[in-house]
């Protein structure tokens, strides 16, 4: 959302963003399992931090999960997840605003870059420390239209699909 604020306005290299979970998704599919997040969207943008770096961060909480669980089985009070991307030329960044980012992989070093996912398990026969946990890198990097888009262009496809039966 392009109205997101930045709480930390008056530091022109830390972009502080917060996105209510109602104006973001987050989405992570692995094998047969997708992540969806319940919660909001924190995003971190530094531009030429104290190290000369670049760095894109985000962090979100309140999973819910879809794939072959047992049954009763679901996340649990610990879930969340945390990715960060560095580019140590300090290049991918023009700003910290949030409407400048470009989100092009490409533009952060080979080696710069972290995925974490974190889901504690609940339910029956789950014990306390039982869940999912996945550590990785990111090859690559999607930006989908806003839910209003989506939704407008799905509308306008369903009432095309009616007419056109109509017709027949």
């Amino acid at each position: 959302d392009d109205a997101t604020a930045d709480l930390a306005p008056l530091d022109t290299h830390f972009g502080d963003f917060r996105v209510p979970a109602a104006l973001s998704s987050y989405v992570i599919n692995v094998g047969n399992y997708t992540f969806s997040a319940a919660g909001g969207l924190s995003i971190a943008i530094e531009d030429n931090n104290a190290f000369g770096e670049d760095v894109l961060g985000w962090f979100t909480d309140q999973f819910s999960i879809v794939g072959a669980l047992p049954p009763g089985v679901g996340p649990g009070a610990v879930t969340y997840s945390s990715i960060q991307l560095v580019d140590s030329s300090g290049t991918a960044h023009g700003s910290d605003r949030l409407t400048d980012l470009t989100w092009d992989r490409a533009l952060y070093g080979p080696d710069n870059f972290a995925f974490y996912l974190a889901v504690q398990l609940a339910g029956p026969g789950i014990g306390s420390q039982q869940g999912i946990e996945l550590v990785g890198t990111i090859a690559s990097m999607s930006i989908v239209p806003e839910s209003s888009v989506s939704v407008m262009l799905a509308s306008s496809l369903v009432g095309l699909a009616v007419l056109r039966r109509r017709r027949l």
